[in-house]
């Protein structure tokens, strides 16, 4: 859903897909250190709520938690920046009410224990703010939004959108939710494939971020986030 970023924002993105190496390095490296069972693993079924297929292994740290925070920091790390106003704390709290909910729904399905979200969300945060510290740089994603590497990401957030599409589920919600973000993958690579090259269909925002690391440069003040 995140990739609709793409359309007005595009550093926001850039910063959540930069956030993915991290995430998944620590997650599948921790995860393989420390072996540990799931709860259908070591509890009856009768003791716990367990709503999906049983998973057994590789319980800590959460994978879904680290995805959720990783995005929060990321997103909230490159729109907010340093929050002066009340409307950045505002941000910030649903930011992490909505990933502790997402982190909190792998316990209540019987996925994890407590202790593996928050790991995860320990290690998500980290993700997401290495995440928008690559977003500062903004070469790399220029060159991938809008410049010779368009093309592929376009193709390829298309593919990802289908396969969301194609993905079986168990429930209507499930259904739903990966309706919408195929929906806005689609959509966003559709964007990234009939927007021009040159620098004049650079989004605002992303023009709005240039001049002001250029204004920066010129006065010998930092820009910011």
């Amino acid at each position: 859903m995140l990739a609709l970023f793409v359309l007005g924002r595009p550093r926001i993105w850039a910063a959540v897909l930069a956030s993915v190496p991290a995430g998944a390095l620590l997650s599948r490296s921790v995860k393989h250190w420390a072996g540990v069972p799931r709860p259908a693993a070591v509890l009856d079924q009768t003791w716990f709520n367990l709503i999906g297929p049983a998973l057994h292994h590789n319980s800590f740290p959460s994978g879904h938690t680290i995805s959720a925070f990783a995005a929060a920091a990321a997103v909230l790390a490159t729109f907010v920046g340093r929050p002066q106003r009340g409307r950045d704390w505002v941000l910030i709290a649903c930011g992490v009410l909505t990933a502790t909910v997402i982190a909190l729904s792998r316990v209540a399905v019987g996925a994890h224990w407590p202790l593996d979200l928050a790991a995860g969300a320990a290690i998500g945060w980290l993700a997401g703010l290495s995440g928008a510290a690559l977003a500062r740089h903004p070469g790399w994603w220029h060159w991938l939004f809008f410049g010779a590497g368009r093309p592929a990401a376009g193709a390829g957030l298309i593919l990802w959108g289908v396969l969301l599409w194609l993905r079986p589920h168990q429930t209507l919600i499930c259904a739903a939710v990966l309706g919408v973000a195929g929906l806005s993958a689609v959509v966003a690579g559709f964007s990234l494939l009939t927007a021009g090259r040159s620098r004049s269909t650079l989004p605002a925002s992303a023009t709005a971020d240039s001049s002001v690391r250029e204004a920066s440069v010129a006065s010998g003040r930092p820009s910011g986030s």
